[in-house]
């Protein structure tokens, strides 16, 4: 029997309603489904047509009826407003039970005549008020509108009226948050309702609608108790995220029903960026005049929050061990977002070097966790690897606009940069020796339970574009010994945990061609930052960084013919004719001012590509050769 994925889909709903009402059985319900075999991966849109047309038809009349209303209404005497009111409102809704409830025979023409009546329904409460004068609070009118539409779709499940009734609560809310400055705390009861709604007609647009208008319930209160005192605030309610998203990614993992995937997969990646944004947020250098949750009544209402969200996250984590799920990751996400309590607020240097230290140990643990236990969600693994490169990028946005703000730190904001990418590739080199045995001496690519490669690819991509950026000539910098005590603080950590992750890696033996080129980015930059002068004239900068741009591309040249990657090789040989044309570009605008040094790299970078483009075909036939083999 023949038929199409929209009508499976249906069916899948229908079955699932069945079995949790006994109706059915699990081995009745896959006897049932085993009837469409060949439902197809593609809708025929023959069957969704006649849906869209009379939704298009139940919208265009629900407006046409309150546009010809609002152009002819003066002229008309009350009783006839009234007679048509409800004229309209009794064909509407009396079409639509007829057809959905007597005949069932057309039940898309029933829903749209339903769509109509509830439009018609919106404009008979703006049409009464009018005709008797009624003066209420402007957003009333429209919450009578959203809570009937709500109650009417309860009664008859129909999809199409939970959208509007999403749609008028949020219009409700927005309008008098945005026009009143009114908190509109009972706005939640919206979304809570309409996700159940969803939930159980099994809509997957419907549940993430109602998760989005949750999370904008949440924010729109925090930023309405943020506008008293900013700063205390501020700080208190960054550090509240946490709890907030780990119990909405411990939230995530309670899907049961089909058709919550969506909704739970963005709820997963959702609440492990609030659970770590604290530690993007706040890692900057700024200074605070309060401390995290202190006596400041500006803070008291967030340490509540914080409480009962954690409160909340404990419990629920606590239930999902019972059930027998691993929830390591988010117990130490958790546990993490005490360290508020503890930060010195007025003493930069431990703060910030704290909260370094609490995004890595973040950022590291999900990355090992989502990939140790083999049945956690796929949404944890994309947001372990989706935040690690969050944090780089936004890392890299911050330094780089820095370096250019503070011509004097230029170079000591990028090899900043450096080396903090530097760390992360040293956590995901660890993550994936310890994940990966044997991975030393197996083929790089073949990564059984943690994949290496992605990240390690957006590292050394950010690294080569840091590095090119610091090759140009800039003005004379000052010692990084001048530099505030916060900055040292910071960057004799990261320091630090590069010396001993180098450390631990050598011990377990991590793969030694990565580990050897970042070792030569690390210590080459370090030099770098520790010479730097105003006495260290430019060149000096030039020839190094020039000289480790050229040992980068060669590494990454080596290193494709180690794993056998013909992409790679294509990247690298890309990049270094970028570089080699950029630094043409610079010998020619130097020549006359007679640069020998410029000369001289440009000769030197010419010979360069002339090697490589006569033996790049050759580099393209061996990967090839051993790839077949």
């Amino acid at each position: 029997m023949a038929a199409d994925r929209w009508f499976v889909a249906q069916l899948k709903q229908e079955l699932s309603r069945w079995r949790d009402g006994g109706l059915v059985n699990a081995e009745q319900e896959r006897a049932i489904l085993a009837l469409y075999p060949d439902a197809g991966s593609k809708v025929d849109v023959r069957h969704r047509a006649p849906a869209i047309v009379i939704g298009l038809a139940a919208a265009l009349l629900g407006l046409g009826v309150i546009l010809f209303y609002a152009s002819n209404w003066a002229g008309m005497p009350p009783w006839l407003k009234l007679v048509q009111i409800f004229a309209v409102l009794i064909l509407t809704y009396g079409g639509a039970f007829y057809l959905l409830l007597t005949d069932r025979r057309h039940p898309l023409a029933g829903r749209g005549l339903l769509l109509v009546g509830m439009l018609a329904y919106g404009a008979a409460i703006g049409l009464i008020a009018q005709i008797y004068h009624i003066s209420a609070h402007p957003t009333t009118g429209v919450l009578v509108w959203a809570v009937g539409v709500l109650a009417l779709s309860m009664i008859v499940e129909d999809r199409f009226g939970y959208y509007l009734a999403a749609a008028l609560a949020f219009i409700w809310n927005f309008w008098e948050y945005a026009t009143f400055n009114n908190p509109n705390y009972g706005y939640i009861a919206f979304p809570l309702i309409l996700f159940f709604c969803f939930r159980r007609i099994g809509q997957r647009g419907g549940l993430l609608t109602s998760l989005l208008a949750g999370l904008f319930y949440f924010f729109q209160i925090n930023f309405y108790w943020l506008k008293d005192e900013p700063q205390a605030g501020a700080l208190a309610f960054c550090f509240a995220l946490a709890p907030a998203g780990v119990l909405l990614a411990a939230l995530a993992r309670l899907r049961t029903r089909p058709g919550t995937a969506l909704a739970a997969n963005a709820a997963g990646f959702g609440g492990w960026l609030l659970a770590l944004a604290p530690y993007f947020l706040l890692a900057w250098p700024a200074q605070y005049k309060t401390a995290f949750f202190s006596v400041d009544p500006s803070a008291r209402v967030f340490l509540v929050e914080y409480g009962v969200l954690f409160a909340a996250a404990a419990a629920l984590l606590i239930f999902l061990h019972k059930r027998g799920a691993r929830v390591e990751s988010l117990a130490g996400a958790l546990a993490l977002s005490l360290i508020g309590f503890a930060l010195p607020f007025d003493r930069q240097a431990v703060f910030l070097t704290a909260l370094h230290a609490a995004l890595l140990m973040g950022l590291g643990g999900l990355l090992y966790f989502s990939h140790a236990d083999r049945d956690a969600p796929q949404t944890d693994r994309f947001s372990a690897f989706a935040l690690t490169t969050l944090a780089l990028i936004v890392k890299a946005i911050g330094l780089f606009g820095l370096a250019l703000a503070t011509d004097e730190y230029y170079v000591a904001y990028i090899v900043g940069f450096l080396i903090f990418a530097t760390v992360v590739f040293l956590i995901n080199q660890l993550t994936g020796t310890l994940l990966n045995p044997g991975l030393r001496d197996a083929d790089p690519q073949i990564n059984a339970r943690f994949p290496i490669m992605p990240l390690n690819a957006v590292v050394a991509s950010l690294g080569y574009l840091f590095v090119f950026a610091v090759s140009f000539r800039f003005e004379a910098q000052a010692s990084i010994f001048k530099a505030s005590s916060e900055i040292i603080a910071v960057l004799v950590f990261f320091l630090a945990a590069a010396f001993a992750l180098y450390a631990i890696l050598i011990v377990r033996g991590a793969q030694r061609t990565p580990m050897a080129m970042s070792a030569v980015l690390f210590l080459t930059s370090v030099f770098a930052l520790f010479i730097a002068g105003p006495d260290v004239p430019w060149e000096v900068y030039g020839v190094l960084f020039n000289l480790l741009l050229l040992l980068f591309v060669g590494v990454m040249i080596y290193y494709s013919v180690f794993i056998n990657s013909i992409r790679l090789a294509n990247v690298a040989i890309v990049a270094f004719g970028v570089h080699l044309a950029v630094r043409f570009v610079d010998v020619f605008l130097d020549l006359f001012s007679g640069s020998a040094l410029l000369i001289v790299s440009g000769l030197v970078l010419f010979a360069g590509g002339f090697l490589l483009e006569r033996n790049r075909r050759r580099l393209i036939e061996r990967i090839r050769e051993e790839q077949n083999s």
